[in-house]
């Protein structure tokens, strides 16, 4: 295997083992103890922990190390507040753009959503809904907005990932989904707002809620 390829796998290693809870946040990382366990060589490790930096789901603080980055509820619900506005704006610009919206998909999308909130997977539904979001998303041809968007989403990954272990939340999606979709084909601004707004808040209040077993 490549150095190159070793360094993605520490990658999506070390990111599975943040999102399952096995490395906690604020929990150190420590390069020797990951390297070992991985059974690879400490340097895809450090490349595995810039990366992780990158996205923003690691801290690095000199002569501290790298730790899994920590939010307080005040900062999940400060950048939650700056990706609804931003999601916002792309789902408005989407709507009064030329590009036709890939209906048929996203109710795939629903129905395989439907099936993983059935079967309880975590993983299958966090995957999905982004798969929903980003189908609607790559309408938009701000691509530097996308790309501050993703960094968000990863700025708050392990609280929006947690959100899926609500069965609250999970029971919302459908609804909300389906309220979005309909608002996007009417294509009008309030309906819109409200229906993402409405994903939000009950996105917001399932991440609160995990914030206590996360500390």
């Amino acid at each position: 295997m490549s150095d190159h390829s070793l360094s993605r796998h520490a990658v999506d290693s070390i990111r599975g083992f943040i999102l399952e809870g096995r490395i906690k946040p604020g929990e150190k990382l420590n390069v020797d103890g990951l390297a070992r366990m991985l059974n690879i060589s400490k340097t895809p490790v450090r490349d595995a922990m810039n990366m992780l930096v990158a996205e923003k789901l690691v801290a690095y603080r000199p002569r501290l190390g790298y730790s899994v980055l920590t939010l307080t509820p005040a900062e999940f619900l400060d950048l939650s507040e700056l990706q609804e506005a931003i999601e916002t704006h792309i789902y408005l610009q989407v709507a009064k753009g030329d590009d036709p919206i890939d209906y048929d998909a996203l109710e795939e999308i629903s129905r395989e959503t439907l099936a993983a909130i059935a079967d309880r997977n975590a993983i299958r539904i966090f995957s999905l809904n982004e798969v929903f979001h980003m189908t609607i998303y790559r309408n938009c041809h701000n691509k530097k907005m996308l790309e501050r968007l993703r960094e968000l989403w990863n700025e708050i990954l392990i609280h929006r990932f947690h959100m899926f272990s609500s069965a609250t939340f999970l029971s919302t999606i459908p609804t909300d989904h389906a309220n979005i979709l309909a608002a996007l084909k009417k294509g009008h601004t309030g309906e819109i707002i409200d229906a993402v707004h409405a994903h939000f808040h009950n996105g917001n209040m399932a991440a609160i809620e995990g914030f206590a077993p996360l500390s």
